[in-house]
């Protein structure tokens, strides 16, 4: 991945005035099959299985994600269902406003059981010091997964490490290439780029509130060719996600970076349709059930202090 160096951490989104240091701890259990988590938020009338199978097949299929031929990187003989194993003992380690609904929305598509320690900002806007103990994460940021022994952190190695492990299908990390890389432009782009730029005048702002606004407006500059860019890519592919009409990791990782920019306004102003593809898409996440039990599960809320303000730029 990209040199994070500088990269601010999912502990510092932070947010004033959250009431602090309570920590509950959610377990779910999930009845889903991989494949009524992929077709979530599609036809409701697939209601038996094996029709509700070949038909995620054929969408698959149809949106390049998977192939019975080798084109797409598959051997002749691999698996097109999930083959039963050992159930997984997998807890997240959920911090509020951050990018931990990544790895729950993930999970969710995913249709694997997993638990959930959600934890609340300090009033300090830090992560509680009883996440840093009790998650076991080296780094004390959020979010952290553990698979059995296994420790896992930061949200894109998080994502990487449940794709390889759990993806069976390749459907959310295709294995054609140019899929493939299409994805992993967005995944990486979600940090790298979109995040980056996001936070830089966030911080402005939060460090100085009566910072210029010629100077907001100059440090807004990169959001709004990030925005630009993404409009153009949905008008050109007309689907209705980032990577096809199918959920991929590319909208696991990048609808919280671009959540983010638009609900505080960390972009130069808008005029009348500029992103209303990228405002489209978002509503398709949103309106997605596998979105919306990860944030029914996970009490997620981008905006927990209702009373912080926008970005005046």
């Amino acid at each position: 991945m990209e040199d994070m160096s500088t990269k601010p951490d999912d502990s510092v989104l932070f947010f004033p005035d959250l009431y602090p240091q309570q920590h509950t701890t959610l377990h779910h259990t999930s009845s889903l099959t991989m494949s009524e988590a992929m077709t979530s938020d599609d036809d409701p009338s697939l209601s038996n299985t094996k029709t509700r199978d070949a038909s995620i097949e054929q969408k698959a299929k149809v949106n390049g994600l998977i192939s019975s031929s080798d084109e797409t990187g598959q051997t002749s003989g691999a698996s097109t269902t999930q083959e039963p194993a050992k159930k997984p003992e997998i807890t997240l380690y959920f911090l509020q406003a951050s990018r931990s609904i990544r790895i729950a929305w993930l999970l969710e598509e995913l249709g694997m059981d997993y638990k959930v320690v959600f934890y609340n900002r300090e009033k300090s806007m830090a992560a509680p010091e009883e996440f840093k103990e009790v998650s076991g994460g080296t780094m004390g940021k959020a979010p952290v997964l553990k698979d059995g022994n296994l420790i896992v952190e930061e949200s894109g190695a998080i994502t990487q490490y449940l794709l390889d492990k759990y993806d069976n299908l390749n459907y959310i990390l295709p294995t054609k290439p140019a899929l493939r890389c299409k994805v992993l432009t967005y995944v990486h782009a979600a940090e790298a780029t979109f995040l980056v730029h996001g936070l830089v005048p966030f911080y402005a702002h939060r460090a100085s509130p009566d910072i210029s606004h010629d100077l907001l407006q100059t440090l807004t500059v990169d959001t709004g060719h990030d925005l630009d860019w993404l409009d153009a890519q949905l008008k050109a592919s007309g689907t209705r996600y980032l990577v096809g009409d199918t959920v991929t990791a590319a909208d696991t990782m990048m609808a919280f970076s671009v959540q983010f920019i638009l609900e505080y306004g960390l972009h130069p102003k808008e005029k009348d349709g500029q992103w209303d593809n990228v405002r489209n898409w978002l509503g398709n996440v949103e309106k997605n059930k596998t979105y919306q039990r990860a944030v029914a599960k996970t009490g997620y809320t981008l905006r927990p202090n209702a009373g912080e303000e926008k970005v005046a730029v």
